[in-house]
């Protein structure tokens, strides 16, 4: 069957310099430097206007990004921390493992991300001490905004970059964000290897060098085998979000004929598609989402229900109705994609799709 993401690969060039990396790592005996990194810290500190306000940690995975940074918040244990219950179930991991309490906030029905309504009622009603803002399925969220509603409630904003990685958004925005965690892990556009990820901060320098022993002994940093293949995949990041993009538009109008949409992007923004996600459209005829997945699954086409709800299996204290959470969680449905996906998958799947558009209509 088709997987829902396929993996990147370095091209024939790169994965050769690769290898001699590796024998170079191998005679030196060297792990953990930023010898490799400091390209990838580069570009993203350029990318998104950091200089003079972040410094940069490379990290083992985006989940370990997020550790940091609540741990170097310093905030006291069953503190609330705010966070989309339509997210990958790590972000909560992070808030019940650094010792505090989730207060989930619904997401919105056309962007899929975090409702900033529904979170300034939570700031309302709840002394929140940080929000963890996710970039969900690559779109960027309203971080301006967001940045607005925490300087008001004096609460620490986490922007969880994981999946926007290659994304468009206005470049001044990240530096409204007091952290921002990034993901290079296998299913990423690039990835370090397998794993990887990075955090910035406003003052994750003093924390890295309070807290070195802490960094060895958890191995949250990335390694160089890791870092040297990310800086050899970088070149080819906006080519991968291309095709992520193009597989995606692929897509979009066969999903449209079954009553299917995508999410909605910012007109100033730009999404990398990283997972090609679509959403039941409510009052609209079609097959729900059991059946397509069961047609698709004949014809040897993979799917996926990436999210589901994070209130459903990481319990909180505070109650809070999630209407459009619990919408999405029974009609989000996920497509093969990925930049090395073939044309052949591609075709596989646009095929199976028009047949269950044809067979919907007769």
């Amino acid at each position: 069957m088709i997987p829902p993401t396929t993996p990147f690969s370095l091209h024939d060039q790169a994965y050769q310099r690769f290898r001699q990396i590796l024998d170079e790592l191998h005679d030196a005996g060297s792990y953990r430097t930023d010898r490799f990194f400091d390209s990838i810290r580069d570009w993203l500190m350029h990318t998104c206007e950091l200089y003079g306000t972040h410094s940069l940690l490379s990290t083992r995975t985006g989940t370990d990004a997020l550790l940091l940074a609540l741990g170097n918040m310093r905030l006291p244990t069953g503190a609330f921390i705010a966070a989309p219950s339509l997210a990958y179930h790590a972000v909560g991991a992070t808030i019940i493992r650094s010792g505090f309490q989730p207060i989930w906030v619904d997401v919105d029905e056309h962007s899929w991300n975090m409702d900033l309504n529904d979170l300034e009622r939570a700031l309302q009603l709840y002394p929140v001490r940080a929000v963890i803002l996710v970039d969900n399925y690559g779109t960027p969220s309203n971080l301006q905004l967001a940045s607005e509603l925490c300087s008001k409630a004096q609460a620490l904003l986490v922007l969880d970059a994981c999946e926007s990685v290659g994304s468009k958004r206005h470049a001044s925005h990240y530096k409204l964000a007091d952290y921002i965690a990034y993901s290079f892990s296998f299913t990423k556009p690039i990835h370090a290897f397998g794993m990887g990820g990075a955090l910035a901060s406003r003052n994750i320098s003093a924390y890295s060098a309070r807290d070195r022993t802490v960094f060895m002994l958890n191995h949250v940093r990335l390694p160089d085998l890791n870092a040297a293949y990310l800086s050899l995949a970088l070149p080819q990041l906006e080519s991968a979000v291309e095709r992520l993009i193009e597989v995606h538009g692929r897509y979009t109008p066969h999903m449209a004929a079954l009553g299917y949409q995508p999410q909605a992007v910012p007109s100033d923004q730009e999404s990398n598609r990283l997972h090609a996600t679509f959403a039941r459209v409510r009052q609209r005829p079609g097959p729900n989402r059991r059946i397509v997945e069961s047609y698709l699954k004949c014809n040897n086409v993979s799917t996926k229900v990436l999210f589901p709800p994070q209130h459903w299996i990481i319990p909180s204290t505070v109650q809070r109705p999630m209407p459009i959470t619990e919408l999405l969680a029974k009609s989000l449905i996920t497509l093969p994609s990925g930049p090395a996906i073939s044309e052949k998958a591609v075709n596989r799947v646009c095929a199976a799709l028009k047949d269950i558009a044809d067979r919907s209509e007769t």
